[in-house]
């Protein structure tokens, strides 16, 4: 029997879990992206402006948007300024008949995750989607538990944030103790509760999680 490949099982999980939203005002172009892409197994929505995705698109939940840059009202630019704006992390695809290279870099330096050129091929299109939906996959989680150690961080008592900012300096239980004026069994025992409320053993591990979730 073959074995599946680990890419091929991620794809199918995000297949049946991500929706694509296509935003494109031309209705041949608009249902025959729609076409294509559910046939590559996703779950389609399709807009004709920029407006109206941006009504309806409220949350992040996972999959990505296909944009057209040329867009009445709103150009596929500024809908993706007013998604910025929303914090609205969907990676999005600029998809474009008139690409330059001036808005493809202005896309780019605003954080587009590609700019495909409508006579790029289905091909190249499908794999940026893929590529999209499982950087989005990665982003949410770096984002959700980011949340989850905000939450443990606002249950630290103040002295347990005291003692935090000087094990994340990478300071001794001894010296936090002098620091502190405590001794230094009463600093073991802030550390022990630190270490119990971030669910993990060691500080390595415990300076790594702060970090990373400071760092986003």
């Amino acid at each position: 029997m073959p074995e599946v490949s680990q890419s091929t099982q991620t794809s199918d999980r995000f297949k049946n879990q991500a929706t694509i939203y296509v935003v494109d005002d031309e209705p041949a172009v608009r249902h025959s992206l729609q076409s294509l892409i559910n046939s590559d197994g996703w779950h389609v929505q399709i807009y004709a402006d920029g407006r109206s995705f941006l009504k309806a698109v409220t949350t992040d939940a996972l999959g990505c948007v296909v944009l057209d840059m040329k867009l009445p009202d709103l150009d596929g630019l500024a809908v993706y300024e007013e998604m910025q704006k929303r914090q609205l992390t969907l990676p999005v695809l600029f998809y474009s008949g008139l690409g330059t290279v001036r808005t493809a870099t202005a896309a780019m330096k605003r954080g587009a995750v590609d700019f495909i050129e409508k006579s790029d091929g289905p091909q190249s299109l499908l794999d940026a989607i893929t590529q999209a939906v499982d950087r989005h996959d990665r982003l949410r989680a770096r984002v959700d538990q980011s949340r989850q150690v905000q939450l443990m961080l606002d249950s630290l008592t103040p002295r347990e944030n005291e003692v935090l900012a000087l094990v994340m300096e990478g300071k001794t239980s001894r010296e936090i103790a002098q620091q502190l004026h405590r001794s230094e069994k009463t600093i073991q025992l802030h550390r022990a509760n630190i270490m119990k409320k971030f669910n993990v053993r060691r500080v390595v591990d415990l300076i790594n999680l702060v970090t990373a979730a400071q760092e986003d």
